[in-house]
């Protein structure tokens, strides 16, 4: 039988990828072709994972493309809602891509065993990015690294955050842009600009409604983020 061709990754997955530690315990949340554990165990970043999705079908994809590749040793497929049906045991980093910040937050809710330092959380938002970013910081965990990517024409963020014990002060715009470092990127330039096309909208609502203080609060991070644009870098927040 001809062997199947390996794939590449996207750059959205491929981030994700490039947070994971090696030799990790994977579990990768919401699966569906499993590409992303495939990938890091055919390149030996890791051992072995957990393809976890919340509907057969998927999860019938996924099963299909590890044994493709012949990883049904290194690889188990769950059928979960969450990490309900993973042990604390099973995972070292959990990576969470392509998902809304709310469902984020409410796996992240429901599996009170994350509540570890020795864990990692890899997370990629499609949405709710700053409601996320709020909840992980009143909840103890810290963002420690964190990228823009571009893929397929969209800009999205990818976050390692782990669990620190004890409450942490931020910086004014953490909750807007988090981890961004100060590389002056394409990548980093199209997620703030895209922040503040957002921002600007709320802004125009808050000043429909009267909402004064709001509306010049939103209008100063508009202005700060504005000045890391022109100035073509952002601040660096370690």
């Amino acid at each position: 039988m001809k062997p199947y061709r390996f794939f590449s990754l996207d750059e959205r997955l491929a981030c994700c990828g490039k947070f994971v530690r090696k030799n990790a315990k994977v579990v990768d949340v919401g699966t569906d072709h499993a590409y992303l554990p495939i990938y890091l165990v055919k390149t030996r970043v890791i051992t072995q994972a957990i393809a976890l999705d919340l509907k057969e079908g998927p999860l019938a994809n996924a099963e299909k493309n590890i044994n493709r590749y012949g990883l049904a040793e290194h690889i188990k497929t769950v059928l979960s809602n969450g990490l309900e049906n993973v042990s604390e045991t099973e995972a070292d980093d959990i990576i969470m891509s392509g998902m809304g910040g709310e469902v984020i937050i409410d796996i992240i809710k429901n599996a009170k065993w994350l509540k570890n330092v020795d864990k990692r959380l890899i997370l990629q938002p499609m949405s709710e990015d700053e409601k996320l970013r709020e909840f992980l910081k009143d909840n103890m965990f810290f963002i420690e690294r964190e990228e823009a990517v571009i893929s397929k024409n969209k800009v999205y963020t990818v976050m390692s955050v782990k669990y620190v014990v004890k409450k942490f002060n931020v910086p004014k715009l953490y909750t807007h842009i988090g981890q961004l470092k100060a590389d002056s990127s394409l990548e980093t330039a199209t997620y703030i600009q895209k922040k503040i096309k957002s921002l600007e909208k709320r802004a125009i609502g808050l000043k429909a409604l009267n909402k004064t203080l709001e509306y010049v609060d939103i209008c100063k991070i508009i202005e700060e983020l504005k000045r890391l644009i022109e100035r073509n870098k952002l601040h660096d927040y370690s």
